[in-house]
């Protein structure tokens, strides 16, 4: 895990859930985020998260970031237990709140969750 990342091994379960809680109400649920929205998913000062954002995260330099692989990213890295960590990227992709996964949706996880582990 790279130096700036060392901060999110400490969250807990409040930690997350509250970034989740960030990305869907403070953010709209919107799946790409430029730095000061980024900023503020992780709680953290503008100059840190686009800090963050830009050496870590943005790796095709377009000024977005994927608002999933980033919310993945975090949960995997904290302290969450890992039956916390699987509940909470399956309710992450369960789009349309069916209770499991479809096809398209694993798919789509699986892309972000390697993805955003290769940043790490």
């Amino acid at each position: 895990v790279g130096e700036q990342l060392l901060m999110f091994t400490q969250w807990g379960a409040s930690e997350v859930r509250a970034m989740r809680g960030r990305h869907l109400h403070g953010l709209g649920g919107r799946f790409a985020l430029n730095a000061r929205q980024f900023s503020n998913l992780i709680a953290t000062p503008e100059s840190a998260g686009r800090e963050i954002f830009r050496s870590v995260f943005d790796t095709d330099a377009n000024g977005l970031v994927d608002a999933l692989e980033a919310i993945v990213s975090f949960t995997l890295l904290s302290q969450m237990t890992i039956k916390d960590k699987v509940d909470m990227i399956f309710t992450l992709y369960d789009f349309n709140s069916a209770g499991q996964i479809s096809m398209d949706e694993l798919v789509i996880l699986l892309r972000t969750v390697l993805s955003g582990a290769s940043k790490m």
